[in-house]
């Protein structure tokens, strides 16, 4: 049944009862930077579930008729408010255009399985919104109906609320414009009991050259830099004042040829800052992006409002990918369960492998490390996704699923 779209690079999924026939549908989402923007190896899948334990793929194009997308996520909710099942697609990346912002799609279920998009209708904004790497549907403002929150590299974490014809931001009004960062993905819970929903936000962390600030922020120019046609990303990372490339000579060379008379050797390329390197119309020409925050974090959901709190020291050795919550020892509030590493990375920075899976739990008014000890956790490999699972007899386990290795199954800690 899968076999025939073997070519596509699958990037996330959700089962949901898409026609309320009592069974699970799957909604599959396709990505990668392998494919052109004419591939249809991008295109989303959706399997119709029989009741009978026989899947088969419907003929639609997904997310959007208006081209293939290299997508990132799919959070299902019922934001229309008809009963059946809609869903938020969020697209990653512009294939070979990577920093360049992309879209996010509101489909709305017909209930037998068919969605048609409505972002124009619901929120044109959406168009650019960033590059998406997470999202999910949660009540943040305890008005019965859920928000949309949306998380993506070199963007804050954005929240957009359901006016019941329309989605409005209110990122702003909840004080979280200035959490731009390196977002890989989003989690929410009423982590501390009282009755809110709290978000955890996996960031970049601090095990890295790069810092970052509000007065501070690290930069990224995106441009035609090399005169080709073509997409060149220009890294850098703040010092006194002024902004210095991360590529080597060498490497930014090989991307942008003529800059090779104009630094012979690596002499000469040495603390050249990004406005010595490039006129200001190259950069003025090219997208600016920055991240102010690259820690990961918790969001509590006050009542005098949000309050973003940076995670304690072990969740900030690496990059960090998944997040499940479950409640490990039985006193009514969900433990936070996270993991990540990051290993393609150039040899002056990386590999991030610090990692190997952490455990916080609430007390004392904040969330607190479990010592490996504690929580038993010792994976290694880049950690991507975290699932909390359960059969009939409620026998909770945790799913870690690492990148280009086996999947860890571990069962859930009930005594520390």
């Amino acid at each position: 049944m899968f076999d025939g779209d073997a070519i596509s690079e699958d990037v996330d999924g959700q089962f949901f009862d898409a026609t309320g026939n009592g069974v699970d549908d799957l909604y599959v989402v396709s990505g990668g930077n392998s494919f052109s923007s004419s591939s249809s190896a991008l295109i989303d899948r959706f399997y119709l579930n029989d009741g009978n334990a026989r899947m088969s793929k419907t003929d639609q194009m997904l997310p959007s008729w208006n081209g293939f997308h290299s997508g990132s996520v799919v959070a299902p909710h019922d934001f229309t408010g008809d009963g059946n099942q809609d869903l938020f697609v969020g697209t990653r990346l512009r294939p070979f255009g990577v920093g360049l912002p992309v879209e996010g799609y509101l489909l709305a279920g017909d209930g037998q399985g068919g969605f048609e998009e409505v972002t124009s209708q619901w929120f044109p904004g959406m168009e650019g919104i960033g590059m998406i790497t997470d999202a999910l549907w949660a009540d943040l403002t305890e008005d019965g109906i859920n928000e949309l929150v949306v998380v993506g590299e070199w963007m804050p974490i954005r929240v957009f609320t359901n006016r019941g014809d329309h989605f409005e931001e209110i990122t702003d009004e909840l004080g979280l414009s200035h959490t731009t960062g390196w977002w890989n993905a989003i989690a929410s819970g009423d982590l501390n009991g009282d009755g809110r929903i709290d978000l955890i936000g996996a960031n970049h962390g601090h095990n890295s050259m790069f810092r970052a600030t509000i007065e501070a922020p690290v930069k990224i120019w995106v441009g035609d830099f090399s005169r080709n046609g073509m997409t060149e990303q220009i890294l850098s990372y703040p010092k006194d004042g002024g902004y210095y490339p991360v590529a080597l000579r060498h490497d930014l060379i090989e991307e942008i040829p003529r800059l090779r008379e104009k630094y012979p050797d690596y002499a000469s390329y040495a603390g050249q800052s990004v406005d010595q390197i490039f006129s200001e119309e190259e950069l003025s020409n090219a997208l600016e992006l920055s991240a102010e925050m690259l820690s990961s974090v918790v969001v509590w959901n006050l009542e005098e409002g949000m309050h973003v709190e940076e995670l304690p020291p072990r969740a900030q050795l690496a990059p960090m990918y998944g997040i499940a919550l479950q409640d490990l020892n039985g006193d009514g509030l969900p433990e936070v369960i996270m993991g990540g590493n990051l290993y393609d990375v150039k040899p002056q920075s990386g590999p991030y492998d610090a990692s190997r899976g952490l455990v916080l739990t609430y007390h004392d008014g904040g969330l607190h490390n479990l010592s490996p000890a504690q929580s038993g956790l010792n994976i290694p490999g880049e950690i991507r996704k975290i699932l909390s699972i359960s059969n009939e007899n409620d026998d909770s386990k945790l799913l870690f699923v690492r990148y280009d290795q086996s999947p860890v199954i571990l069962k859930s800690i009930t005594d520390y």
